[in-house]
């Protein structure tokens, strides 16, 4: 009887911890993703592009949640990129520009592919990225920034997974 026990329990306690996976806690409505170009209401070329880019390959990479073409997607990420803009940051003891800062704003939200359920939804998420003036350029600066906002948009997409 002893040993019928001990190999019982063990047997009980693999079934009882079962495979887990990230993926087995979603809901039905974020079963999956759909990220469609983000829109660019600011004069700078090829944010909503980068915007795009970085979320999907970060949603990716994070492998909790399946990205698919919006068209079959349970859920769709939307976002508008609101503002954009570049000044000086640091000066130096001559009144020189040492520095530059990029910020960057975005209303972002997830909603259900019906658009019935709201998700989350963000009217103002705001980033920036600095950049030396004499080393690099605005687009490391738009770089940086981006990061920030792919990250936040991430977070809010699958924090708590």
């Amino acid at each position: 009887m002893k040993k019928a026990t001990g190999l019982i329990f063990p047997v009980l306690l693999i079934l009882a911890c079962g495979w887990y996976s990230p993926k087995s806690e979603r809901t039905a409505l974020v079963s999956s993703i759909g990220i469609p170009l983000m829109e660019n209401q600011t004069t700078e070329y090829g944010l909503a592009e980068q915007l795009t880019s970085g979320v999907t390959d970060g949603l990716i990479a994070e492998n909790i949640i399946d990205v698919v073409d919006p068209s079959r997607a349970a859920s769709i990420l939307k976002a508008t990129i609101l503002t954009y803009s570049r000044s000086a940051y640091t000066f130096d003891a001559g009144e020189n520009v040492q520095e530059y800062i990029v910020e960057i704003t975005v209303r972002a939200g997830l909603v259900s592919a019906d658009g019935e359920t709201t998700i989350w939804d963000a009217p103002s998420i705001r980033a920036w990225g600095v950049y030396s003036a004499s080393s690099e350029t605005e687009q490391d600066g738009q770089i940086r920034a981006i990061e920030k906002l792919t990250q936040e948009i991430l977070d809010r997409t699958v924090k708590g997974w």
